[in-house]
């Protein structure tokens, strides 16, 4: 396996998303400072390095794809920066999660072979659409 673009429509341009780790700090949170070293501390290179191999969690900070060791013993990355260059970050909504679980659900249904792929893309399109509507 290895990163691939998403579904699209036809006439339509592919995107990739950045997102999913949810690290947030609470207005609320009385370690506001405390929390955004942590966060600091996640994004060195020598952590995310760690967060990769031991996590699989695709690096963000852009050093880690300079370090040529690093690169040549993970070469499935090497499209990752072209990916990067035109990727967009995931929308700030407040029903995100729920977006993305529309568009899980039918890409899976896909992938499982339920449904064909442009089934899957115009069904996930109408579910977005209703859920937007309902809001």
């Amino acid at each position: 396996m290895r990163l691939a673009p998403l579904p699209h429509f036809e006439g339509n341009n592919s995107s990739s998303v950045f997102g999913g780790w949810s690290l947030m700090i609470s207005k609320f949170s009385n370690q506001k400072r405390e929390a955004l070293k942590f966060i600091r501390f996640l994004f060195e290179k020598e952590n995310q390095i760690i967060l990769y191999e031991k996590g699989g969690y695709l690096p963000v900070n852009t050093e880690v794809y300079s370090d040529s060791s690093f690169m040549q013993k993970h070469s499935e990355l090497e499209n990752l920066m072209e990916i990067m260059a035109w990727a967009k970050h995931r929308p700030l909504l407040s029903n995100y999660t729920s977006l993305s679980e529309i568009i899980t659900n039918n890409f899976h249904k896909a992938l499982r072979g339920e449904v064909n792929v442009n089934n899957a893309l115009i069904q996930a399109n109408q579910e977005i659409n209703n859920h937007l509507e309902q809001k």
